[in-house]
């Protein structure tokens, strides 16, 4: 039987196996690409934002970015303004791979989006929002 969780989970599946490939060189994985890519465009983001951003719970956020400060690429500092929050920074070495990550980011969804017209592809993007949307409203600390 066909589903659309079915065809979600294999397109998931597969685009994490080719961003795997691809980010290999840099020394990430496609799950700490969305890290790199936050702390990267904005600096100083706090630890506790990047749950909602990313849509991966406290703790796996904790570890991931331990994981990463472990291979220089991230920063941690405690917040001046307010002890109880850290803020993330990226390291020379973060900066140095951010736009290899993003083209090859750019690069996975350019091959995902072959053979579609532009119209199809505004179509896919807003259906997959409303899709998120549905699923959100069941989940409200998501």
């Amino acid at each position: 039987m066909e589903t659309i969780t079915k065809w979600i989970g294999i397109a998931e599946r597969l685009s994490d196996i080719y961003m795997n490939k691809k980010l290999a060189p840099c020394g990430i994985r496609f799950s700490q690409h969305m890290f790199i890519n936050h702390i990267c465009s904005a600096p100083g983001l706090t630890q506790d934002k990047l749950p909602g951003l990313v849509y991966i719970n406290k703790s796996n956020v904790t570890r991931i970015l331990k994981t990463l400060e472990e291979q220089g690429f991230v920063r941690r500092e405690v917040n001046p303004e307010d002890k109880r929050t850290v803020q993330l920074y990226p390291t020379d070495r973060a900066m140095e791979i951010f736009p290899m990550v993003m083209e090859q980011r750019e690069l996975c969804e350019r091959l995902m989006m072959e053979d579609f017209t532009q119209e199809e592809k505004d179509l896919l993007i807003s259906l997959l929002i409303r899709v998120t949307k549905n699923i959100r409203r069941q989940l409200p600390n998501a």
